[in-house]
């Protein structure tokens, strides 16, 4: 069962880390301006990326609060130590959920590629792996440092 939800975390990581870069803006990690300018989005690109991630956001927010609704029932089944087949059909429920998301971020993704031209989405792939390697590093440091706090 462990195998699976680590499967199911990095499956949603790969879902969400190609659009992170995308809505920087929206987190305070870049402005517009600078995709605009590093992927040389023309202004027909960036409304029509506009479009795409309003829709996104739209479409994608019952399936979080459905994601979020079935985490809490499984916490609580674990809690209240519920028998297996019903952590089973919760776990079922979640994959049908998470299976759900994918699908949308995929449509989403496929509409975002055909959006951008070839060099636009290489730029962006190069930026999402430098990014996602550079997060990596940073999480292997906390890690360490905090193995560091524990020894002493």
């Amino acid at each position: 069962m462990n195998k699976r939800m680590i499967a199911v975390a990095l499956l949603a990581l790969a879902v969400i880390l190609p659009t992170r870069m995308l809505r920087a803006e929206e987190h305070g990690h870049g402005k517009k301006g600078e995709w605009k300018q590093k992927l040389g989005l023309t202004d027909d690109q960036v409304k029509k990326l506009d479009e795409s991630r309003a829709s996104e956001k739209t479409e994608m927010k019952p399936l979080r609060e459905k994601k979020t609704a079935l985490m809490a029932k499984l916490e609580e089944q674990i809690k209240n130590k519920a028998a297996d087949a019903d952590i089973k059909a919760t776990l079922d429920e979640m994959a049908a959920a998470h299976k759900a998301m994918e699908a949308s971020e995929e449509k989403f993704e496929d509409s975002r590629s055909a959006i951008l031209t070839p060099t636009q989405q290489a730029k962006m792939m190069v930026h999402r792996i430098r990014h996602h390697e550079k997060e990596g590093k940073k999480e292997k440091c906390k890690a360490g440092k905090e193995k560091e706090d524990n020894d002493d």
